[in-house]
């Protein structure tokens, strides 16, 4: 199954660190795997194709059983398996345990599970594994798939790698990477991802660098609260933006996303009933968490 990976010919100069720890790898898969599976997308399983630019998915378990997909199934179930993330560990665990400390030692000590094969298996104690094929329709009004954002608190490694059709000239629909405005401390940052989720992301952070919507291209990140991206604005066409999604997450947000208790009373833009509302809410999530524990 080695064979499939997707970071079989990594190299050191593969690696960046700004805006935040991520690879980017052009060509990576040999020729004559990536052809095969450029030639055999499961395309058949495109929904919704009249909406305008719209993402959507397709599963492991929607192919799986099916003869005609085996190469996929192959290539999905190998990058939700513990070989991968294993792979991706060894890659990023200084800049996993820098920037999440102490979840590298969680890590080593839970289980580590497909959701494919594990759907009734989700606990506390293990770190879900997925990867699906997905798509964006065709661009009817040119626009953007996702402005500025940040993936689920609870996503731990991140991955794309594009399925670009020769057949496709279309400008635009890179991966852009943003970093935030100089001067914003980790408690400012929790603060507007509290107050304003993602409504205004782009007036705080600025554009690094763009990945261009290539074939046979692979990018890998560790999520954070720096991990800001956004695909650019696609011209209108008739062709299919075709990629894969990775990732690895816990059955909890990660810290490093989170306002804490303190940093919530402290925001100065919100008003003293909100701040009550706040430390209720925090009050009832504790007791919930004790009772958890306790069953």
């Amino acid at each position: 199954m080695k064979t499939y990976s997707l970071l079989q010919n990594y190299k050191k100069e593969n690696f960046f660190i700004d805006p935040f720890p991520h690879l980017i790898i052009e060509n990576a898969l040999p020729d004559n795997l990536y052809n095969d599976l450029s030639q055999k997308v499961p395309n058949n399983f495109i929904e919704n194709i009249d909406t305008n630019n719209s993402r959507g998915n397709v599963f492991l378990n929607q192919i799986y059983d099916n003869p005609k997909h085996e190469l996929w199934a192959n290539f999905l179930e190998y990058h939700q398996s513990e070989e991968f993330f294993n792979e991706v560990f060894n890659i990023f665990r200084n800049d996993i345990e820098k920037i999440h400390v102490g979840i590298t030692k969680k890590i080593k000590k839970i289980e580590k599970i497909s959701i494919f094969e594990n759907a009734n298996s989700l606990n506390k104690d293990t770190l879900n594994l997925n990867s699906y094929y997905c798509y964006n329709t065709p661009v009817k009004n040119t626009s953007s798939v996702r402005g500025v954002h940040l993936d689920f608190y609870n996503k731990l490694h991140i991955g794309l790698f594009y399925l670009r059709s020769k057949n496709d000239n279309t400008m635009g629909g890179n991966l852009a990477l943003h970093k935030w405005k100089e001067n914003y401390d980790l408690k400012k940052k929790k603060q507007i991802l509290f107050t304003e989720k993602f409504k205004q992301l782009d007036i705080h952070t600025s554009k690094i660098k763009e990945i261009p919507y290539r074939k046979n291209t692979f990018f890998l990140a560790i999520n954070s609260i720096d991990a800001l991206h956004s695909v650019t604005i696609r011209e209108k066409t008739n062709q299919v933006r075709q990629f894969c999604y990775f990732y690895s997450s816990l059955n909890y947000d990660l810290d490093n996303f989170k306002a804490n208790l303190f940093e919530k009373l402290t925001i100065n833009n919100i008003t003293l009933l909100q701040k009550i509302k706040i430390l209720i809410l925090s009050f009832k999530n504790l007791i919930q968490k004790i009772l958890f524990k306790k069953n």
